[in-house]
Parts: structure tokens; C-alpha cells; sequence
């Protein structure tokens, strides 16, 4: 066996170990369909655990694996529109479905974050574009910090009713009040 491949693969085992400690914070176990048994005190309360799933790469080998994909429910309100509101209207609960998939290279590279949410809760959303990040990401950083950067600011957008628009170079989208920089 070559040297590079010797590191690597302990590259790969110190990588995996880092995921499953951070599976287990988040109170998932080592069975992917298995929910977490008590809520994830590293998160914020409106931002819950669902469960994660492996995900292989197509057109790969057997047991070739693709990474994992960690599933969060945010819960938030949505004031209605001056126009429309009446009396008897009050603020209405919205869950966005945070699909953050760790891609085999993680830590070195950042979650992929998705979004599942009803249609018209953000206005200017495209069903399956990837959310970027705000923060610049590091090793150091992890699947905690990633879903709560992005549920923050999908949050704040969906509360204040601000657009968020497609960026023109990627299938990525931001606020429209923080272009890309």
C-alpha cells in the first residue's frame, strides 16, 4: 500500500469519526431512520432534528458511498399581508424542511442546504436550489453552525416577507437586500 493511500484512508477514518460525534450531538444514532429520542440542545428551539439518510453517489461502485443528508424542521410565522388581513387573521406556523447533505469530503468542504417549503412562503425561492452559506467556511465549523446560519436568515426572511431572488452566476439564492459578495 502506498503512502498516500495509507493517509488518506486515515484522513477518511478521522473524518468519519468527526461525523458520527457531531450525528450524535445532534442525537441521531447509528441507525439513519431512527428519529432523535430527545430534542438537540446545540440548537435553537424552533429548529429541530428530523433524521439523516445515507446518500450514494450514481453511477458509483457498490458501497461507494456519496455522503450523508441531515434533515431539520424550522418552524417559524408568517404575518399575513396588511391587504388581506382582517380581524380574525392571525400570524400563521410554517415549516421549512433544511435538508443538509455532508458530502464525503466534509470537513474540508462545506454541507450542501436545501430547502422543502410550502409554495410562496419565500417569495423568490426555486424548489431545490442550494442555499449558501453566509459565514466562510472552515474545518472547524459544523453541521450545527451551517443549519443555523441558514434557518436564521430564511427565518428573518420569511417573518419581514423580504424577496429572496436567484443569484445570477449560480442556481444559488440570497436575500435581495445581501447580494453575493
Amino acid at each position: 500500500m502506498s503512502t498516500s493511500s495509507t493517509t488518506n484512508a486515515g484522513a477518511t477514518q478521522i473524518n468519519q469519526t468527526r461525523l458520527k460525534r457531531e450525528l450524535s450531538t445532534l442525537g441521531l444514532t447509528s441507525n439513519p431512520s431512527t428519529p432523535p429520542t430527545k430534542p438537540c440542545e446545540t440548537l435553537p428551539r424552533d429548529i429541530t432534528v428530523l433524521c439523516y439518510k445515507e446518500i450514494h453517489k450514481e453511477g458509483g461502485e457498490e458501497g461507494e458511498e456519496g455522503g450523508i443528508a441531515v434533515l431539520f424542521s424550522l418552524k417559524t410565522y408568517r404575518r399575513p399581508s396588511m391587504a388581506s388581513q382582517t380581524p380574525s387573521q392571525t400570524q400563521s406556523q410554517i415549516e421549512i424542511i433544511i435538508t443538509c447533505q455532508v458530502p464525503p469530503t466534509y470537513p474540508f468542504d462545506p454541507p450542501i442546504i436545501t430547502l422543502s417549503a410550502p409554495p410562496g412562503v419565500i417569495n423568490g425561492y426555486h424548489p431545490n436550489s442550494v442555499v449558501p452559506l453566509s459565514l466562510h467556511w472552515t474545518p472547524s465549523l459544523t453541521l450545527t453552525n451551517a443549519v443555523v446560519d441558514v434557518g436564521v436568515r430564511v427565518k428573518e426572511s420569511v417573518i419581514s416577507g423580504e424577496s429572496i431572488t436567484a443569484s445570477p452566476d449560480s442556481d444559488c439564492f440570497y436575500p435581495s437586500s445581501s447580494p453575493p459578495s
